[in-house]
């Protein structure tokens, strides 16, 4: 009897040990998994940390631009028209009838402002107005120009279409 009860101790002690080993395991797995999600978790906030030093840069440079190449802040429209009054005097050209458009560029904080109209005259005329608004100390700039005529309706006249663009830091 003392075998038996010895046998079956030894069955009970076989079964624990397994029973533990399959826990052990399984509970290795699972950390094995918490490992790696910790890891992963790492590696995303280190990603967003990358990120965030880029925004951050992104909004530095923005600033640096806003004190030098941008409008001041909400005013958009009336400086880009003073500027363009100004380059219209110099190059003695009438200042034409312009139509103005402000729209958001960045979430409220950059602004565009675009100036188009038409200008007829002779292509040296033309040519200086643009060789004097590429000489503007704030960043004005021709996105677009259109010749609908080049002198074969009057000649020596061109008829041009100008957009001009602007840019300025929306006041907070």
């Amino acid at each position: 009897m003392g075998a038996v009860l010895a046998g079956l101790a030894a069955a009970a002690l076989l079964l624990f040990a397994v029973r533990a080993e399959v826990r052990a395991g399984r509970e290795a797995r699972r950390l094995a998994a918490a490992e790696d999600r910790v890891r992963e978790a790492e590696r995303n906030r280190d990603a967003a940390e990358v990120e965030l030093g880029r925004w951050a840069g992104a909004q530095t440079d923005l600033r640096e631009l806003g004190a030098k190449w941008f409008y001041d802040p909400g005013q958009g429209i009336p400086a880009l028209r003073y500027d363009l009054r100004k380059i219209f005097q110099e190059t003695g050209i009438a200042v034409p009838e312009i139509t103005y458009n402000d729209i958001d560029l960045v979430r409220g904080r950059l602004r565009r402002v675009t100036a188009e109209f038409r200008l007829a005259g002779p292509y040296v005329l033309f040519r200086r107005f643009l060789e004097m608004v590429e000489k503007q100390p704030r960043a004005i700039h021709v996105e677009k120009v259109e010749f609908e005529d080049i002198g074969t309706m009057q000649p020596g006249i061109v008829q041009v279409r100008v957009t001009l663009v602007g840019y300025y830091l929306h006041e907070e």
